[in-house]
């Protein structure tokens, strides 16, 4: 890259700052200075990132026993503070988790037995996982 190009390059990287702020002033919760504005935006970008990886793990973690539509339900739930698309697909992945009701909503409860099921055999796999084959065929 020559001067000319990193010229440039810094030059769009501050349009685009400068047009995120303003962007984040006429839609975001109006932000009183840039410094809010500029964490507002660390925050929407980071809850998107964080939203888009727990939908990914979700997906991979679906074909083992475990919650792996709680995961996509959470991945989309962060998604959905700032896509509509995401809040409808929510809607309908909440219709099709079992144990859910039919109006979608999740029950506490639930939530946290997922949860817990996750923590507790993912802490199992990872601290015993070679082991538990050997243990499992031992009982037989």
């Amino acid at each position: 890259m020559n001067a000319a190009d990193k010229g440039d390059f810094r030059e769009f990287i501050d349009n685009v700052r400068e047009a995120a702020i303003e962007a984040e002033y006429g839609t975001g919760s109006r932000e009183s200075s840039v410094e809010e504005a500029r964490a507002h935006i660390a925050v929407r970008v980071a809850k998107i990132i964080g939203g888009f990886a727990l939908v990914a793990l979700g997906i991979v973690l679906m074909p083992l026993p475990g919650p792996g539509w709680a995961i996509v339900a959470g991945g989309l739930a962060l998604l959905a503070t700032e896509f509509e698309w995401a809040n409808r697909l929510l809607q309908e992945v909440r219709r099709r988790m079992p144990g859910v009701p039919e109006d979608g909503k999740i029950p506490r409860n639930t939530l946290i037995v997922y949860i817990l099921m996750f923590v507790v055999f993912t802490g199992i796999s990872v601290l015993w996982g070679s082991d538990i084959k050997n243990w499992a065929f031992d009982l037989v």
